[in-house]
């Protein structure tokens, strides 16, 4: 009762930081709106009128209830080419969620796959960590760019981007997912050394329990609890990097449309994507906080 408690609060303090942050960019931004879609031979008179169309030059009170209205209700209104705002976010963040959904599920295979088996295989186990950091390390841009050189234009294996041709999203999931992948790659590395040292590791041992049993069944089980957790509080950093893997492979997701909207002054489309944003990494870590609850309820006392 008093998680659910904590938590509604916390969602309403999120929703009241939301709706100061919009209304704080709307009054400290550098352009207008209305300058930013029309030419500049436009009368002052039309400009005044698209200007009052577009809820600009409000009140900061006005502006506020106004914002608060809109996240609650999620009706952020039209955008500066009078379209809908609500339809084409929820529209983006389809393309989005599908691309992270892809990433996460990589990230999570990549992630143990390589964990596990750089122990089993000891000699592998120093050149999976020397790759896990040089990708750490690397921009996101640059693993795009890398990927694209290689499997598109030099060995012409998948396309570059998009969403129309088969394999199309293959290589920004793994551009996307490659660095979380790697990030949990360590974090299952790091525990694996950990539990090869705790006593029901070295008595499965000792009863001549196999290697491959121990490391697959026996550790794994140990580790997947925490692997998930890891895996669910990296997830944020999925919808961080959609704008530039978006922009780059060419996927119309939440990313790429909220760098246009930042460019077109569209406040409202900003407002949507960042609402929208929020709500889900907020709801990810109510996920991630439970898993841990569940995680120490039934982990084994030291």
């Amino acid at each position: 009762m008093n998680f659910a408690k904590n938590k509604a609060i916390s969602l309403f303090s999120l929703i009241i930081i939301l709706t100061f942050i919009s209304v704080g960019l709307q009054s400290l931004r550098g352009g207008s709106a209305s300058l930013a879609i029309t030419s500049d031979h436009i009368s002052n008179e039309d400009l005044k009128k698209i200007s009052k169309e577009l809820n600009e030059n409000q009140g900061f009170v006005k502006s506020y209830f106004y914002t608060l209205s809109s996240i609650l209700t999620f009706n952020f209104g039209k955008n500066v080419h009078n379209q809908e705002v609500a339809p084409i976010v929820f529209s983006a963040l389809l393309d989005t969620i599908t691309l992270a959904v892809m990433a996460s599920t990589f990230a999570l295979f990549y992630g143990l796959i390589t964990g596990v088996m750089g122990y089993y295989f000891e000699q592998i186990q120093p050149w999976l960590q020397q790759f896990n950091f040089i990708i750490l390390s690397t921009p996101i841009f640059i693993i795009s760019l890398l990927l694209i050189w290689v499997f598109a234009l030099y060995l012409k294996w998948l396309p570059p981007g998009g969403k129309e041709l088969p394999g199309s999203m293959l290589l920004p999931m793994i551009a996307l997912g490659l660095r979380a992948g790697s990030r949990l790659s360590v974090f299952i590395t790091d525990y694996f050394k950990d539990e090869l040292s705790k006593v029901y590791v070295l008595s499965a041992s000792a009863f001549g329990i196999s290697k491959l049993q121990i490391y697959f069944v026996l550790i794994l089980k140990n580790v997947m609890l925490p692997a998930v957790s890891f895996w669910l509080l990296d997830f944020a950093s999925y919808l961080a990097g959609t704008a530039i893997v978006e922009t780059i492979h060419n996927i119309n997701g939440l990313g790429s449309l909220l760098l246009k909207a930042i460019h077109q002054y569209d406040l409202k489309t900003i407002t949507g994507i960042v609402t929208i944003t929020s709500l889900m990494v907020f709801c990810i870590t109510v996920i991630q906080e439970l898993v841990d609850r569940y995680y120490q309820k039934f982990s084994p006392k030291k």
